[in-house]
């Protein structure tokens, strides 16, 4: 399975004309800024809602559930991450990277940077 990772909404909608293969999985946090607590990833999904002022189930429709796809994703899975290389773009990839690292699964990532 192809994973394209992206950093945003805004990525995410003009990233079909590209055509490149692979399920797309939208970055919709923000993480250089406000409460980053947790004890496991449930907690720490809880404290960043809270911080967003949004509900529990706001926050696991929008965000959650594009970063379960990433835990969720089977042996040999290939990620192809787009982010920038700003600061607020760096930071969420390395949670991203994280996120992938940790898992059991065989797996291959690739970077691709974008300059805009």
């Amino acid at each position: 399975m192809v994973y394209n990772i992206l950093n945003g909404d805004s990525l995410a909608y003009s990233f079909p004309e590209a055509k490149i293969e692979g399920d797309v999985i939208v970055v919709r946090e923000g993480l250089i800024d406000g409460e980053l607590s947790g004890d496991n990833l449930h907690d720490f999904w809880q404290s960043r809602a809270k911080y967003m002022r949004i509900t529990e189930t706001e926050y696991n429709n929008s965000v959650v559930k594009e970063f379960e796809k990433i835990i969720d994703a089977p042996d040999h899975s290939e990620f192809n991450l787009w982010f920038e290389y700003d600061l607020f773009c760096q930071v969420n990839m390395w949670f991203v990277i994280s996120i992938i690292n940790s898992l059991s699964i065989k797996k291959k990532f690739l970077l691709f940077t974008l300059l805009i």
